[in-house]
């Protein structure tokens, strides 16, 4: 595979990260998450337990792998913005560390998830699982690294160099959309979650826009070596 192509498949990351997300999540891994106020810590335990199936392990295992690529897209807007705005640029920063911190959150939410759908039909304690269920919170608060790399892919392509104008524009408005909704979120506000869910739309532009204007390995090569002089 040519350097080339290996940018394209950083770039499809963008998009591969919510299709994945929804494929493992909602259609193999189907049905509704357990909330630590869904009843009794005895009923939180058999709703956890009634979930254990080959297809719910499949499906979060796939949906693990969309965190993968969300960090592989935020390495590749950052390795972009490096060579566009130079090493001095703070947005290189931004949207490598928001893309790991984001996906760092999202697999702590998930694999305590996992251990407990696993051991809650094996006579754990139903307080304590239902104590653990708190750790999903983090899925919510990983809203604001999303953020940084919202904002730094619509600061990357801002003048249609990585992704198109038009996604960028649409994405610095999502990235506010994105904070005010982790505000709205601690509050206990219901539609907290509507910006996520527009941000997994708005990746699948960024991504198809972003391996569109992938430009040849010389280029980014020869703007590296130039943006370190």
């Amino acid at each position: 595979m040519s350097s080339r192509n290996w940018l394209r498949a950083a770039a499809a990351c963008g998009a591969a990260y919510p299709l994945l997300l929804i494929l493992g999540d909602d259609v193999i891994a189907a049905g509704d998450e357990v909330a630590p106020d869904a009843g009794t810590p005895e009923q939180v335990a058999a709703a956890l337990a009634a979930k254990a199936s080959p297809e719910y392990f499949y499906g979060r295992g796939i949906g693990l792998l969309s965190v993968v690529c969300l960090v592989v897209f935020a390495a590749y807007v950052a390795s972009r913005l490096r060579v566009n705005r130079g090493p001095a640029s703070i947005w290189p920063t931004l949207a490598a560390g928001g893309g790991v911190l984001a996906g760092a959150m999202l697999l702590q939410a998930a694999v305590p998830q996992l251990a407990l759908v696993d051991h809650a039909g094996a006579g754990a304690d139903p307080l304590l699982l239902m104590m653990l269920l708190d750790f999903q919170a983090s899925f919510l608060i990983a809203m604001l690294p999303i953020a940084l790399v919202v904002a730094s892919v619509a600061v990357a392509g801002w003048h249609g160099e990585v992704v198109g104008r038009a996604v960028a524009r649409v994405g610095a408005v999502l990235a506010v959309l994105l904070v005010v909704g982790f505000i709205f979120m601690v509050g206990g506000q219901d539609l907290a979650f509507l910006p996520m869910a527009l941000s997994w739309l708005w990746f699948i532009a960024a991504g198809v826009s972003a391996v569109r204007r992938v430009p040849a390995s010389v280029d980014i090569a020869v703007g590296v070596t130039g943006a370190g002089r």
